[in-house]
């Protein structure tokens, strides 16, 4: 099986003889492995391999391009090729037979983790219009932007650290799926609202204490008046969305067993508060009780504190 690397040279084709059972493995990269997740940076020269279908759990590897080129065409059909630049992603399955080719000075973050991770949030990973994120997608460059500046702390995090980031990884990943299932691959055909792609960003970001309005607004390059209008028709506000998808998230992190190590002030700071004050505010404004009581209903008889010793050990 030949495959033209990438950028094309008139009338010559080279043989990918190098294959692989993830994309780049085996290449030097920076590694961060969460609870579910696993995140590599690799800076790469001009290359190309053939990435092999492996047996058990089937894993997929989002493939999220900061800088140079990548393309990818399935063996069945290398004359189908697809290519993403800065700013776009692709994602690679493990049960899958693709050839991926690239640029010189290429960047990417690769984010791997079991298909299981995507489908609990309701997306599929499908391939029927090629193996493409979103065309023109709003969570891409955030999404590549927050996988990068955790691989780029150095300090290693510690094991509350690793679980919050493992669930707010996991829903990044998520989200990028399911932008994808809801505009679909390649270019795009029917543009987004504003408002849709406003709350996407929101949902990706809510844990980043400074997302505010004016932050949202220069992101999507629209006026903060602009905004707040598609809002408005949606009968709602961005200052409301972006309290309702952190508390939604502070009540995860509440209600799930393995964060009972955290403090209700470490919970309002994930979750994207400046302080408890302002998470108890926040639960007050939508009708929920205050985060000690959501915690303690939530596991009755049960301690809200339970020490390190309850975590589940890390693989």
């Amino acid at each position: 099986m030949s495959y033209e690397r990438y950028p094309t040279t008139p009338g010559r084709t080279a043989a990918s003889s190098r294959r692989s059972s993830e994309p780049f493995a085996g290449r030097e990269a920076a590694t961060l492995a969460l609870e579910s997740i696993v995140l590599k940076r690799y800076e790469l020269a001009a290359g190309a391999e053939r990435v092999v279908p492996t047996g058990g759990a089937p894993v997929v590897h989002s493939v999220l391009v900061s800088s140079g080129s990548l393309s990818i065409a399935s063996t069945l059909d290398t004359r189908r090729r697809y290519r993403v630049d800065a700013g776009r992603g692709l994602f690679v399955r493990s049960r899958s037979d693709h050839l991926l080719a690239w640029s010189d000075d290429a960047e990417v973050i690769v984010v791997s983790a079991p298909e299981e991770v995507v489908a609990a949030f309701g997306a599929r990973v499908d391939e029927g219009d090629g193996p493409l994120f979103a065309g023109d997608s709003t969570l891409v460059p955030p999404a590549t932007a927050y996988f990068r500046a955790l691989l780029a702390q150095v300090a290693t995090p510690d094991r509350v650290a690793k679980y919050a980031m493992s669930r707010l990884s996991e829903e990044m990943l998520g989200s990028l799926f399911l932008e994808r299932a809801s505009i679909g691959a390649g270019p795009v055909k029917v543009q987004p609202s504003l408002y849709r792609r406003a709350l996407a960003l929101i949902a990706s970001q809510r844990a980043d204490p400074t997302l505010s309005v004016p932050s949202l607004a220069t992101e999507l390059a629209v006026s903060v008046r602009h905004l707040q209008r598609a809002f408005a028709e949606q009968h709602t506000s961005p200052t409301e969305e972006i309290r309702r998808l952190r508390v939604e998230l502070a009540i995860q992190l509440l209600t799930e067993a393995r964060y009972d190590v955290l403090s209700i002030d470490e919970v309002a700071r994930y979750a994207g508060f400046a302080s408890a004050d302002d998470l108890r505010r926040a639960f007050r404004l939508h009708g929920e009780e205050s985060p000690t009581r959501v915690r303690s209903r939530s596991r009755p008889g049960r301690a809200d504190r339970r020490g390190l010793h309850a975590l589940p050990a890390l693989a």
